[in-house]
């Protein structure tokens, strides 16, 4: 072999060995995201995930009960309603896994109480469950869902509350009312906002899981005495003073904390004081982990079609199902939001609708309660006119006065629509199927280096061989050859 064809065919070697790495490389790291386990923190701090329901729990210690050293907690299961029948407090579920303790549940009476034990325990040195008195009072477990439950995703260390649907963050860093709401708008948020009782247990949740104390929240009258508003000058619709602040000397407390008096309860404080803070903002909405048809577009869940051709709610829904859909489910905040941009030329038909029933509307999707409602003020109206005294029974979006929100309408009138079907799942490959792909290109990459290492010398060889046997064959074919060969 030349010097020259030596150096290409070492530099296509390099060049194929340096694309095999590459493609094996990408092989690996496909096989390993595709096994790896992702750790999400969607529980609240202090509570711990459940591997098996996936459901958060926490421990709660009784600070005064009168057995320390037992170490026994209740649990949610009993036989309040009826003897030996023994039920989950969901009520709707018999026990159907139980780990007694031997000997139990045995109802222990005495003379001193009216009533046998109908409550359990969980022995937490064995693992046992007992059934135990009501009301003595010991440690317990709580459970709840997770805290990033949909819709939207809360970013790490912020936490979803499943009334508001925004994401919270306690801060211990101890800042003045206004340095920590400027904080917060930093943060692309503002001052916790609290509308309801939910979401107060859920904030006050949040503090004692910490450290406790006190935190600031969203709540001043800083802009007017006496009138107390959120952030964005959002009214007060929920109150839980821990005092009155018209019975009280205010003294330039214009602010509100919570956690004062150890409890969940409101309390007016100067602003200049410095305390934690807990911060809320919106999740990131996310989208469905599929592939939609082309002309369709992702929604939260689902794949979503603007349709621009007028129909009636029923003929639209004709059309929707010819497309292997059905007319669009909004499910939450996050749908309301990938569609704000794309009803603006509206009204459209959606899948909500009063017609089996006046006054109760459901979705297409019957299994789908109506947990998220979004309806425009003073709707539905159900208004009738003297040509449509059946009312207004099919639920439209994108209206000139609504936007956004949901307005009853005749379902006779000719409207635009919207379709949704499921997405097609992506494609995954296992890992078996990628080791082998990875034997495959290992061999396939093997037998072309083995061909420019070896190929010359292969070919030259057979070439020399060939180039003899046909000397050979016409030396015997020539007389004269023959002759010369004989002398």
């Amino acid at each position: 072999m030349s010097g020259s064809t030596y150096r290409r065919s070492a530099l296509i070697t390099a060049l194929v060995g340096q694309c095999c790495v590459l493609v094996l490389w990408t092989l690996l790291v496909m096989a390993s995201s595709g096994e790896a386990v992702v750790l999400s923190n969607d529980c609240l701090p202090g509570w711990l995930k459940a591997p098996s329901s996936g459901t958060c729990v926490r421990f709660f210690e009784y600070p005064q009960h009168f057995r320390p050293s037992y170490n026994e907690y209740y649990i949610g299961l009993h036989d309040t309603n009826t003897e030996i029948t023994w039920r989950w407090l969901n009520e709707t579920e018999t026990a159907t896994y139980t780990n007694w303790a031997p000997h139990q549940p045995n109802n222990y009476k005495f003379h001193l109480r009216k009533y046998g034990q109908d409550c359990v325990e969980l022995w937490h040195w064995m693992g046992y469950w007992n059934d135990e008195w009501c009301d003595v009072q010991q440690p317990y477990i709580c459970e709840r869902p997770p805290s990033s439950a949909a819709p939207g995703e809360c970013e790490s260390e912020w936490f979803k509350n499943p009334s508001s649907g925004t994401c919270k963050r306690w801060y211990a860093e101890r800042k003045s009312w206004k340095d920590a709401k400027a904080f917060c708008r930093q943060q692309g948020g503002d001052l916790v906002t609290i509308l309801d009782g939910q979401t107060n247990k859920f904030v006050d949740e949040l503090r004692t899981s910490e450290k406790g104390g006190t935190c600031w929240i969203g709540l001043n009258d800083l802009s007017k005495e006496g009138e107390f508003v959120w952030p964005n000058n959002q009214k007060v619709t929920y109150k839980n003073w821990d005092v009155d602040p018209r019975k009280t000397n205010r003294n330039e407390k214009d602010c509100v904390v919570m956690g004062y008096r150890g409890t969940e309860k409101w309390s007016l404080f100067y602003c200049k004081e410095e305390s934690s803070f807990i911060c809320e903002k919106k999740g990131v909405c996310p989208t469905v982990d599929g592939v939609c048809p082309s002309g369709w577009s992702k929604g939260v869940s689902s794949c979503f079609k603007m349709y621009e051709l007028r129909r009636d709610w029923k003929e639209a829904r004709a059309v929707c199902q010819k497309d292997g859909g059905d007319l669009l489910t909004i499910r939450d905040e996050c749908m309301t939001h990938h569609l704000e941009a794309k009803v603006k030329d509206g009204p459209y038909w959606i899948g909500l609708s009063d017609q089996k029933a006046e006054g109760r509307w459901k979705w297409l999707d019957e299994s789908f309660m109506i947990v998220y409602k979004n309806w425009g003020p003073g709707q539905p109206s159900n208004h009738q006119t003297a040509g449509h005294k059946e009312g207004q029974d099919c639920a439209e979006i994108g209206s000139q006065k609504f936007k956004t929100q949901w307005n009853d309408a005749d379902c006779t009138i000719a409207h635009k629509f919207i379709c949704e079907r499921p997405a097609r799942p992506p494609l995954k490959v296992g890992a078996e199927v990628i080791v082998g792909i990875i034997i495959a290109v290992v061999a396939v990459c093997g037998a072309i280096i083995a061909a420019i290492i070896f190929g010359p010398r292969l070919y030259r060889s057979i070439r020399q061989e060939t180039t003899s046997n046909a000397n050979t064959t016409m030396s015997f074919n020539n007389p004269m050859a023959a002759s010369v060969q004989n002398t």
